[in-house]
């Protein structure tokens, strides 16, 4: 099994997951009766690089021979995890989360970045774990 190509593929979609939960947040940020520049531009070009991402860990799911000795779960949840990183990549500029009306959603918009970066770090740190100590 080739566990840096596991961890490499599980970093890339995981960190994609957290840029885009900060994308979400981010947009959230300003003033209700206009969308600030930083904004647009950040909606452009964080979901392209969220999707090289996604793209390069489904790329070493396919072809980088991480199913010798990998248990069936662990394989399962990297493709479940490169999967979601690639459908919110292309899902999140056709949600349009410039400014969303309501001070609930928007509040929840910018909460969310925290457990969802712990989240990720804790699954990373999980998943490498179950890896390296399965020889």
């Amino acid at each position: 099994m080739n566990k840096p190509l596991f961890r490499l593929g599980l970093a890339a979609s995981l960190l994609g997951l957290c840029l885009l939960s900060y994308l979400l947040a981010f947009a959230q940020t300003g003033p209700e009766w206009e969308v600030p520049i930083a904004v647009m531009t950040q909606l452009s070009l964080i979901p392209r690089v969220t999707f090289g991402l996604g793209a390069i860990a489904l790329f070493i799911y396919l072809f980088g021979k991480i199913y010798k000795n990998t248990p069936h779960n662990l394989r399962a949840g990297y493709l479940i995890l490169s999967i979601v990183c690639l459908t919110l990549s292309l899902l999140l500029p056709l949600l349009h989360p410039e400014q969303w009306p309501g001070s609930l959603l928007s509040t929840l918009a910018m909460i969310q970045v925290i457990p969802v970066w712990v989240g990720c770090v804790m699954t990373y740190w999980r998943l490498s774990q179950k890896v390296m100590s399965n020889e």
